[in-house]
């Protein structure tokens, strides 16, 4: 027996933080708002990566999305890191002059 699951919509003022010791929640609207935008834009459905990626777009209003081609500015909540390289990655964001860096 094949079962359905409803798809899992935008639902407003959601408080979740990244980890326990977070006190701030992730702001889930903008990430609703901007893949509400890109949906507009391409007008086809997208695949689940599409959905993770354009949902951290810096400005989703962007009219100039083509697959395989175009640059996008992303603003990720979160990166995950494994090895010895992490540090320079994670100096590199603290050069670029984002709000809020943490190591684990």
């Amino acid at each position: 027996r094949i079962q359905r699951f409803k798809p899992l919509l935008c639902t407003r003022n959601m408080a979740v933080s990244m980890s326990k010791f977070d006190h701030e929640n992730l702001d889930y609207d903008k990430n609703c708002f901007a893949l509400k935008c890109v949906k507009e834009t391409l007008n086809r459905p997208l695949t689940l990566s599409e959905k993770i990626l354009y949902s951290h777009l810096s400005d989703p209003k962007t009219k100039d999305i083509v697959r395989g081609t175009s640059y996008l500015n992303l603003s990720p909540d979160r990166v995950t890191m494994q090895d010895a390289t992490a540090q320079m990655a994670i100096l590199q964001f603290m050069s670029s002059g984002l709000p809020r860096v943490a190591v684990p």
